[in-house]
């Protein structure tokens, strides 16, 4: 696989004070399932799940299910999820997220606990489908 797009990005995220840690956690579990698909990460307003989808697309490849794996353990909620790319049913790209939030707040804003997530996306795509896709629709002709 070759790695066409590879970015990371911190997102703050705002908790209201009167939330109990327990509450707190629970948003924080569930905060890269429900939000860092899509978060915005170029000034035309797209995310990465516009641009996963779009990249398939290109390519050529259908979108398999996304895979999520979720630890709560020790200092930080760690979440992984890898969304695959197919054709004919075979794994041939995937995007990949991966998010880091550490349990204790990293600051405080008008009445707000605020976390900061570590988000790091990733593009892969195999070689020989990057390798087609330079010479179709490509016409051939003589002088």
């Amino acid at each position: 696989m070759q790695e066409i797009y590879n970015r990371t990005v911190e997102v703050p995220i705002r908790i209201s004070k009167g939330a109990s840690e327990e509450a707190a956690l629970r948003k924080l579990e569930r905060w890269p399932r429900e939000a860092a698909l899509s978060i915005v990460l170029d000034e035309s307003g797209g995310n990465f799940k516009n641009m996963v989808e779009f990249t398939a697309h290109d390519y050529g490849l259908a979108l398999g299910e996304k895979k999520w794996d979720v630890d709560v353990g020790g200092d930080s909620i760690r979440a992984r999820m890898v969304w695959d790319m197919l054709r004919d049913g075979e794994v041939k790209g995937r995007a990949l997220l991966t998010v880091e939030i550490p349990k204790r707040p990293q600051g405080e804003e008008s009445g707000s606990n605020v976390y900061v997530a570590r988000v790091a996306y990733r593009i892969e795509i195999d070689e020989e489908v990057l390798q087609s896709s330079t010479t179709s629709g490509i016409v051939e002709f003589n002088l």
